[in-house]
């Protein structure tokens, strides 16, 4: 006869492993399991161990043997679902790297487009700049030469004239003494 008491402070696990063995070897050998009550705890046994004993009946281990056909086709059901279901998963899985593969690449090509737009955008503004110095120092020289024709046209027309002396003023035009 098999005697398990209730722990006290609550089921542990002590407890729990031992009723798992007794109704498991009881059940294998075909006994019957009984639940009493015997001082105000629970025990389990493989008797009868007193008038108010309950019979709890547990299920004989299902017998389920890659021998039986039966069970074999189950299995190898089992076995190609779970198959499938991987190669799913990692499709799903491919897939999203593929998609996050190429939104990495799209963010890097966006990036280097940004940065040669500024750049180009930076050379523009240069030339810009330069365009303009160089076009008001195409302005003063085209100055400094029409002073420089008003004053060699002036010098040629009072050649018979000493002491005229002629200078550009800086403002487009000519000082002459």
């Amino acid at each position: 006869m098999l005697v398990i008491a209730r722990d006290p402070a609550g089921p542990g696990m002590k407890t729990k492993l031992l009723l798992m063995v007794a109704l498991m070897s009881s059940a294998a050998m075909g006994e019957g399991v009984y639940k009493c009550m015997i001082g105000g705890q629970i025990h389990y046994s493989g008797s009868p161990c007193g008038s108010d004993s309950a019979t709890i009946h547990v299920p004989p281990p299902p017998v389920d043997s890659l021998d039986n056909p039966e069970t074999a086709e189950r299995y190898r059901i089992k076995k190609e679902e779970e198959g499938y279901e991987n190669a799913v998963r990692q499709e799903q899985e491919r897939q999203q790297q593929e998609r996050a593969l190429a939104e990495y690449r799209q963010r890097v090509m966006d990036a280097n487009r940004i940065r040669h737009e500024q750049a180009v955008e930076g050379k523009l503004d240069a030339q810009q700049q330069e365009l303009k110095k160089l076009r008001r120092q195409q302005a003063r020289d085209a100055a400094l030469e029409r002073q420089q024709h008003e004053l060699d046209r002036i010098q040629r027309g009072s050649s018979g004239r000493r002491g005229l002396t002629c200078r550009p003023n800086g403002i487009g035009g000519l000082d002459c003494d």
